[in-house]
């Protein structure tokens, strides 16, 4: 489907030129300068190379186009940054200690919670401390010790059923419990997404199956299945929109 497209466009672009060769030819004045009607005819050729992923950017005749929508989702999202907390230290005392010396700042800015499965270390009342003083958590992730991906759990998992803010303290006990015998997928299958996409997916396949699976978060992986990090679908949506009405630059 896409190769015949490409015919059509190319079709097109001749056909088209050829009619303002013959403009040029038989009425000057129309079109007084050669690139504005090269530029003119090769567009429809230049749309569908787009469309069908062959080229994502185009520099010519004055213009300039580009396109993000096929490239991978490595490439136009940052997957791992500032806004994770990856090492929350077995020893109650030491965990609750690092927690406390964060500054305001950073724990308004912290979204993520990195968990290794398998591990016992973890204390459901550090757990909760930390739940409760990060009031800006979007999920808690799930790694083995290797560091391939499980699952995400979004923070509405734990939050206490009509009252904002709060938490279950005995969800939480569960979730540490479940960390140590490595089956948190299958205590938390309810809202566990173990959805996980390789990190050169395209962001309009990233966003098709988010949709499709009606989830907020996927894990993105490398090709040996190494946790990269998670896409949030609320950006991916706005990269989508951006690309789209990408404004012509200088």
């Amino acid at each position: 489907m896409d190769d015949i497209w490409l015919v059509v466009g190319v079709v097109s672009s001749v056909i088209m030129l050829g009619a303002l060769i013959y403009l040029q030819k038989h009425s000057p004045n129309i079109l007084k300068v050669p690139a504005q009607w090269v530029a003119v005819a090769a567009l429809p050729i230049v749309v569908v190379l787009f469309a069908g992923g062959y080229i994502t950017k185009f520099s010519g005749f004055g213009i300039m186009l580009e396109s993000t929508l096929n490239a991978p989702i490595s490439a136009t999202t940052k997957l791992i940054d500032n806004s994770i907390i990856s090492d929350i230290r077995g020893n109650e005392k030491e965990s609750v200690t690092a927690l406390r010396n964060l500054s305001r700042q950073q724990k308004l800015e912290t979204r993520y919670l990195r968990f290794v499965s398998g591990r016992s270390v973890y204390l459901d009342v550090a757990v909760a401390e930390y739940l409760a003083s990060l009031p800006n958590l979007y999920f808690l992730e799930v790694v083995d010790a290797t560091g391939k991906f499980i699952c995400i759990l979004p923070i509405e998992t734990f939050v206490t059923d009509g009252a904002q803010n709060a938490f279950d303290n005995a969800k939480i006990a569960s979730f540490v419990a479940a960390l140590a015998r490595d089956e948190v997928p299958f205590v938390f299958a309810q809202s566990a997404n173990t959805t996980s996409l390789i990190s050169s997916t395209d962001l309009v396949s990233v966003l098709k199956t988010m949709r499709n699976e009606q989830i907020k978060y996927i894990g993105i992986v490398s090709p040996n299945g190494q946790y990269l990090g998670a896409a949030i679908k609320s950006d991916i949506e706005h990269k989508i929109a951006d690309s789209v009405l990408l404004e012509r630059r200088p």
